[in-house]
């Protein structure tokens, strides 16, 4: 606010700031959304909405940040629980371990009852 004498402005760069930011995290929930927990981002998006809630008077200036924070939190959240940047890949067997499932269940032995 003090580099632009405009609130508005201040907001937008604000908001263009911390969205940025944000975007490894969303890279991260797309390629490997096993590494995230869903926990945070389902605090986000009931944090925000209360916010949204407590708006008054209901005006652009006052909800754009809690919107977008909204936004992007129920973005990652849908990331990570849908799993939809692996499965798009096709690599959701990899992103849940199920090699390292299979890999520890014993091989099926043929059991030798001295018949040939």
């Amino acid at each position: 606010w003090a580099v632009t004498a405009n609130d508005t402005v201040a907001l937008v760069a604000f908001i263009l700031a911390d969205q940025l930011a944000g975007l490894p995290t969303l890279v991260k929930a797309w390629k490997a959304p096993t590494t995230e927990s869903p926990w945070a981002y389902v605090g986000g998006v009931l944090a925000t909405s209360l916010t949204l809630t407590t708006a008054s008077p209901f005006s652009s200036a006052q909800v754009a940040f809690p919107l977008v924070v909204l936004a992007f939190d129920s973005t990652v959240l849908t990331l990570v629980l849908t799993r939809l940047g692996p499965r798009l890949k096709g690599e959701l067997g990899q992103d849940l371990g199920i090699e390292a499932v299979e890999r520890t269940i014993p091989a099926r032995r043929e059991v030798d009852h001295g018949e040939r």
